[in-house]
């Protein structure tokens, strides 16, 4: 009730991928990404699990499939807060990174055993996510600070996150008014 179907479409074949409804519009608001070689592909879901989960797309065989994957130690999506969430698949489709408003995590996949995870000190936006390699995620972000006293200001931050479990952040800067 209330959830947008939609069609992942595969015009070159003439397939097609039903998907599964979401609670904050299209099946792909929440932002799509493939493999390298398009074999393979997933976007968040918003809908009604206990946990956040994600839609793996399987295009490489005979016919499309999609498995629902729910993600190790993460609350469902925040529905009024889903529009600033990116995803980015590995080369491979071996990891995906997810970076929304509270941090930034890397997960294993098909398990969505979480790998590594950055919490973000105050509240975030996300503006670019990256694999460097099939081992190692990069993401740009801007923090604000909402600091009564002076003028608004925001941090460029870039993390980097590896499937041995390690992350880095690295401020870049102070942006003032």
């Amino acid at each position: 009730p209330g959830l947008l179907q939609g069609f992942l479409l595969e015009p070159a074949r003439g397939r097609y991928l039903p998907l599964p409804g979401n609670n904050v519009g299209s099946p792909l608001a929440l932002g799509v990404a493939f493999t390298a070689d398009g074999r393979s592909g997933v976007t968040l879901l918003a809908d009604e699990a206990p946990r956040q989960r994600l839609l793996l797309f399987d295009l490489g065989g005979a016919t499309p499939r999609a498995t629902r994957v729910p993600l190790q130690s993460r609350a469902p999506l925040d529905t009024e807060r889903a529009w600033g969430t990116l995803v980015a698949l590995s080369p491979s489709g071996t990891s995906v990174l997810v970076a929304e408003e509270s941090g930034v995590t890397l997960y294993r996949l098909p398990s969505g055993q979480k790998i590594a995870e950055v919490a973000a000190p105050r509240k975030q936006r996300a503006y670019a996510l990256r694999f460097l390699s099939e081992h190692t995620a990069r993401t740009w972000a801007l923090f604000a600070h909402d600091d009564e006293a002076g003028p608004a200001t925001s941090t460029l931050v870039i993390m980097a996150l590896s499937d041995d479990g390690t992350s880095r952040v690295a401020p870049v800067e102070s942006l003032g008014a």
